[in-house]
């Protein structure tokens, strides 16, 4: 199985998995390039019943909690504060970043603002790229117990404005 696969499959029961895994292995395994990639993975999306950028985020979220890099930036957190960390975490993703997405390493991040609750970042790249990054962040702020709100400047382009809030819940 795919890493990919693995991870959007990771919440489903058994056998549905089994089936589903069996549907889109072969298919991704064929994948030649972007396009194709982007294809199939609507395909799984539909499949899964949920919306293509929500499973992206979904993806981001499972994929940090695995990697082993949240533990890491949680305890490098010398201040506690969810927006000092989620700046760190964003700094780092791309730098050796072995996430199973195409088009990551042509995906350009930069952290512009980063305060104790808020971090604004300047992205370059393919759209599924920032999905799978607010995931990151999504994982990143309930790790600290607290809530992610986001807005992507513009929604559909390959270069955008990020704002990462992490607030309080309830």
């Amino acid at each position: 199985m795919t890493p990919l696969l693995d991870l959007a499959t990771y919440e489903i029961s058994p056998a549905s998995r089994d089936e589903i895994v069996r549907e889109f292995l072969p298919r991704l395994a064929a994948v030649r390039d972007e396009v194709e990639f982007d294809l199939a993975f609507w395909c799984l999306a539909q499949r899964l019943a949920v919306d293509t950028e929500e499973l992206l985020r979904q993806l981001g979220e499972r994929w940090l909690k695995r990697s082993g890099l949240l533990k890491e930036v949680l305890q490098g957190s010398e201040s506690g504060r969810a927006g000092h960390a989620l700046g760190d975490l964003i700094s780092r993703f791309g730098d050796d970043c072995d996430a199973p997405l195409p088009g990551l390493g042509d995906f350009c991040v930069e952290v512009a603002v980063v305060d104790a609750d808020r971090v604004k970042v300047a992205c370059r790249g393919a759209r599924r790229c920032c999905s799978f990054l607010e995931g990151m962040a999504r994982a990143l702020c309930e790790a600290f117990g607290l809530q992610l709100r986001y807005i992507r400047q513009p929604k559909r382009a390959t270069q955008v404005m990020i704002t990462f809030n992490c607030m309080a819940v309830g």
